[in-house]
């Protein structure tokens, strides 16, 4: 039965081909969009390795457009009018799509008719754009209350509940739509809004459904690759090696550390965040520092003096390397740093027990670490 719904489908797919081909192959693009009178709007393949401008139209004065165009291959597309005003669509070769959007943000509320599957890309940016602004309230109300003063420690944990509560239900929603939609690309999309270090297990499972439908897609083997590097880096995995320079000129390595519970902390003196957090590293490593505990400060300073001034003055008494090699270092690639402060906490084993610990958060897992 498998083979003969195989061959089914096979003949239904080279059907529509020529049907395509005697039709001119052309998709039919049409719509409005609100405010952009006499703009120009950019139909473009979103592919793995580039952007592919595949045509443009300029749009009437009542904000009509349409467009005649060759889809290439099943796959995301866009609509731009600027690089950072476009909507996102996942299109088949004999597409036909409707667009309603307004030119001042069309990402917001824009509708999409005759493509199932770029209505479910409306559908989660929607979805996620009202968690993000929820977020923002919290936060902003966190910051107003407590440039106030009138942050209490009761309102600072019910915000904080609130916060997490949000991250949760965004979570559970991702993967729900991640698994509503198999048997689509629309799962890499819902994993652009999970986190590669916290969510390998979830990330792992999108690949192989994705695997299974498409495993010979440029988009999932860029994505199989992104998971794979996920997985080096997850908590449970062995923390990479690092050697670097002392600030006497001798080499230390994380290995060193073996036997005790290690806090690597990526950090610089030109770092304004980092220096903020480091009065807070200073008082958890004092109280941890006899229960097996130690930090390794690994800098991306390029200037020694500076370097040594800020480990000084911060009052760093912990180890410290650097390759004085800025964004260049070695690590920085091995660690997948794209900012700083970063933290990697790493047991006795010298395995990666949690990521990105800070304040209080880091405190209550040593607690739970060491004690």
């Amino acid at each position: 039965m498998k083979m003969n719904q195989l061959k089914y489908f096979s003949f239904l797919f080279g059907l529509s081909i020529l049907i395509a081909s005697c039709s001119g192959g052309k998709s039919k693009i049409t719509g409005n969009i609100e405010n952009a009178k006499n703009e120009i709007l950019f139909f473009e393949q979103l592919t793995p390795a580039k952007i592919n401008k595949l045509d443009s139209v300029k749009i009437g004065n009542n904000g009509d457009f349409k467009l005649a165009v060759k889809i290439p291959e099943y796959g995301f597309y866009r609509l731009r009018l600027t690089d950072n005003n476009f909507i996102t669509l996942l299109l088949d070769t004999t597409a036909s799509i409707e667009i309603t959007a307004n030119a001042l943000n069309m990402q917001d509320g824009y509708t999409t008719k005759g493509s199932p599957e770029s209505e479910k890309i409306a559908e989660l940016f929607k979805n996620m754009n009202k968690s993000f602004a929820k977020r923002d309230s919290i936060n902003r109300l966190y910051s107003t209350l407590a440039q106030e003063g009138k942050l209490d420690s009761i309102t600072a944990a019910s915000l904080t509940s609130q916060f997490f509560a949000v991250n949760i239900s965004n979570r559970e929603y991702i993967i729900g739509f991640a698994k509503e939609n198999s048997g689509t690309l629309l799962p890499l999309l819902a994993a652009e809004y999970l986190n590669p270090q916290e969510d390998a297990e979830e990330l792992s499972k999108i690949a192989e459904s994705l695997n299974a439908g498409f495993p010979n897609s440029d988009y999932v083997k860029t994505f199989n690759a992104r998971v794979n590097e996920a997985k080096r880096l997850a908590v449970g995995s062995p923390a990479p090696e690092i050697v670097v320079n002392d600030p006497d000129g001798k080499q230390i390595a994380l290995s060193q550390f073996r036997g005790k519970v290690v806090l690597i902390d990526f950090w610089a003196s030109w770092c304004k965040p980092c220096r903020m957090e480091n009065p807070n590293v200073v008082k958890v490593y004092q109280k941890y520092k006899d229960k097996g505990f130690e930090i390794f400060g690994v800098s991306l300073d390029k200037e020694k003096g500076a370097w040594l001034e800020a480990i000084e003055a911060d009052h760093l008494t912990w180890k410290h390397g650097s390759e004085l090699a800025f964004w260049n270092s070695t690590f920085v690639k091995t660690y997948n740093i794209d900012g700083i402060p970063k933290t990697y906490l790493i047991d006795k084993n010298g395995n990666i027990i949690a990521k990105d610990l800070r304040g209080e958060q880091l405190e209550r897992k040593l607690a739970e670490v060491l004690n």
